[in-house]
């Protein structure tokens, strides 16, 4: 009897935005830029596929997390949301004060 590492559906520590389309591509083994296409499709379809986005982001597991079951999985998965939207922000809000403000334009020839 052989021995299978068993699958896990978790939001991988290496991201973009969230993980999830990474974590879906790693459990369901394609490329998560075949992932992320589907979800803009979806999303450019009528907002279906941000709304699926926004509540695997809650509900999937952060890679090397414990699982936790019921209401407290739920609230644990926001919190973990939330904390990960203020370093996106405060990523964003440092790369853009890097550029700001812009270069003067050249003087006149």
């Amino acid at each position: 009897m052989s021995t299978q590492r068993q699958r896990r559906l978790e939001r991988p520590t290496d991201r973009i935005i969230a993980g999830v389309c990474h974590g879906l591509g790693d459990y369901f083994e394609v490329d998560p830029v075949v992932v992320r296409l589907v979800f803009v499709a979806l999303t450019a379809a009528g907002g279906a596929g941000l709304l699926a986005y926004l509540i695997l982001w809650i509900v999937m597991p952060a890679a090397g997390s414990a699982v936790v079951t019921g209401g407290a999985g739920i609230g644990k998965g926001v919190r973990t949301m939330a904390g990960e939207l203020k370093d996106v922000g405060r990523e964003f809000g440092s790369s853009i004060s890097r550029s700001w403000p812009p270069p003067p334009p050249p003087p006149p020839t």
